[in-house]
């Protein structure tokens, strides 16, 4: 989301892709792997994306760099929905092996609890699928850190939507004359992880047998993290 419409910013180009970070575990590891893409070659208008999750040593890196890191994130049990959704439609994608051949509700289950090492730490690999409480942890940290930080709700809903593209405007110090064009790009048929952008959706997707588990699963993790419609 916040790429397409940074993208959408005149000279903005997604230079590099570095989702592949949320597969090594070891932070150092994780770290070393970021450095070696040279990020402080970049030029103005250069966008790196990707999920990285948080270690200290990152955040550090990232302010040494003086560029701009930006964070969204969205109430976990939306989360859950969507990357529910994304391994539908995502063929290739590495949970199928664990998940074919199961019910809704057990594939949801499994989503909630974990798979395999997953049910214990944030491991991805193809034998397991870490716990909703563990994926979404380990990106917790970064609420609070230095980065940008923005929600993902206050640019789906209506009521917050152009206050919210006014705020991330005004801090890459773009002209308020392209936020009309950042609207545009706001939702991107041609994204891969968007589905309906539905916030909330979880009340009604997640199998009403799993929703004490769900809320049990995620008692971990930071009020922040959750969307309060009130």
């Amino acid at each position: 989301m916040l790429s397409n419409m940074i993208s959408a910013i005149p000279k903005c180009y997604i230079k590099k892709d570095v989702t592949n970070a949320d597969k090594i575990l070891d932070h150092h590891q994780r770290l070393t792997w970021i450095k070696g893409f040279k990020l402080e070659l970049l030029n103005p208008g250069d966008i790196i994306v990707g999920h990285i999750p948080y270690s200290y040593e990152m955040e550090e890196y990232l302010n040494e760099l003086n560029v701009y890191h930006l964070f969204i994130y969205r109430d976990p049990r939306d989360v859950l929905v969507s990357l529910y959704r994304y391994v539908q439609k995502a063929h290739e994608h590495v949970y199928r092996n664990i998940l074919d051949g199961l019910s809704e509700e057990q594939q949801y289950g499994i989503l909630i609890e974990g798979f395999g090492e997953g049910k214990s730490g944030y491991v991805l690999n193809p034998n397991a699928i870490p716990a909703l409480s563990f994926f979404c942890g380990a990106y917790q940290s970064w609420i609070n850190s230095s980065a940008k930080v923005f929600r993902y709700e206050k640019f789906v809903l209506n009521g917050t939507r152009h206050e919210s593209i006014a705020s991330l405007a005004k801090v890459l110090g773009v002209p308020k004359r392209l936020e009309g064009q950042m609207l545009k790009a706001l939702v991107s048929k041609s994204s891969s992880t968007f589905s309906r952008g539905i916030v909330g959706s979880w009340k009604e997707e997640v199998p009403p047998s799993l929703v004490g588990l769900l809320e049990l699963q995620l008692n971990i993790l930071s009020a922040d993290f959750f969307w309060n419609e009130t």
